[in-house]
């Protein structure tokens, strides 16, 4: 399999068997893509990996806590979802606050991070 991926952030874009690289890097890359070849890589599992120095890498895990209604060790840069609304982070450590009683989930993102969940009830 070869996989297509955005050169600056390593973002997988496309799985492609059945041509050789060449073929995928002239016919299947856009401008800032590049591919590489990845040996009996499924591309439902390469959602697991980005590219790094022209190899497949596994995402990092996010150290990201939540104690009481504090979020900490959040990437720089992330995006917390809450249910279906996303807000930008600035901080490394967010205190939330709700304005209804209710379970919320959450989600922090930031690549090549694997995403974080979980939920809070207040």
């Amino acid at each position: 399999m070869n996989i297509v991926y955005d050169i600056e952030t390593g973002r997988p874009a496309a799985g492609l068997s059945g041509q050789t690289l060449a073929e995928t890097l002239e016919y299947q890359c856009a401008p800032g893509q590049s591919a590489i070849e990845a040996p009996g890589a499924s591309f439902s599992g390469v959602k697991y990996g980005y590219v790094v120095d022209g190899q497949l890498q596994p995402r990092p895990t996010q150290s990201t806590q939540l104690t009481g209604l504090t979020l900490t060790a959040l990437p720089a840069n992330a995006t917390l979802h809450i249910d279906d609304q996303a807000y930008p982070l600035d901080d490394t450590t967010v205190d939330l606050d709700f304005p209804l009683p209710g379970t919320y989930r959450l989600r922090v993102e930031c690549w090549p991070y694997l995403d974080w969940t979980g939920e809070v009830t207040v």
